[in-house]
């Protein structure tokens, strides 16, 4: 992959973390119950995407 597209793609993973983090967790307070569970669940996937995305970023630095 060339830089603009690592950056496409770091830029979408971001977005997709926070749609995620958005849905998981926002979704929780709009919810009748709140479950610890799914929370969790909306945290790692978001810290894995974000994080997935700043490893490309860095990648094209080396």
């Amino acid at each position: 992959m060339n830089i603009q597209q690592r950056q496409y793609l770091a830029n979408g993973l971001r977005e997709v973390a926070n749609l995620t983090v958005g849905a998981l967790l926002l979704g929780q307070f709009l919810a009748e119950e709140f479950d610890w569970l799914w929370t969790l669940v909306g945290l790692g996937v978001w810290i894995g995407f974000y994080s997935w995305g700043l490893l490309l970023l860095r990648a094209e630095v080396d």
